[in-house]
């Protein structure tokens, strides 16, 4: 009899246990899908200002401006034919991550005045001082 009295109390305790585990992982697992769609709304929405920027740069680029009579002189069709031979980079994640390393690497060059390749060391911090 008394053992299994402390079989019982030792199963109330686990499952009160599992129950406490199983409410912070529910809570936990909510948050992290309302992070996920909050990032993929920001996604969604950094893709669309990249098209929007492309657009903006490439109608720059072919509208250039002559300083000497300020006559707007403009490149053809040619320059966008060679611009829709290839699929925007941004429209698969590794683009986007391709975009992203490359913005970062010509930041540095700019920002430390030398071309860098910043190694991480174990138990240092990521990037220069």
């Amino acid at each position: 009899w008394f053992q299994n009295r402390r079989c019982r109390e030792k199963q109330r305790k686990e499952a009160s246990r599992l129950q406490t585990v199983n409410r912070k992982l529910t809570a936990m697992n909510k948050l992290l899908m309302e992070e996920n769609d909050r990032l993929q709304k920001q996604v969604s929405q950094l893709v669309y200002d990249n098209g929007c920027l492309r657009q903006q740069i490439q109608a720059a680029s072919m509208a250039t401006t002559d300083t000497s009579c300020e006559s707007v002189v403009t490149s053809g069709p040619r320059q966008h034919h060679l611009t829709s031979q290839h699929p925007p980079r941004d429209a698969s994640p590794a683009g986007l991550l391709s975009i992203a390393e490359e913005t970062l690497a010509q930041f540095l060059s700019k920002a430390t005045g030398t071309a860098v390749d910043w190694i991480q060391m174990p138990g240092m911090k990521p990037g220069p001082d």
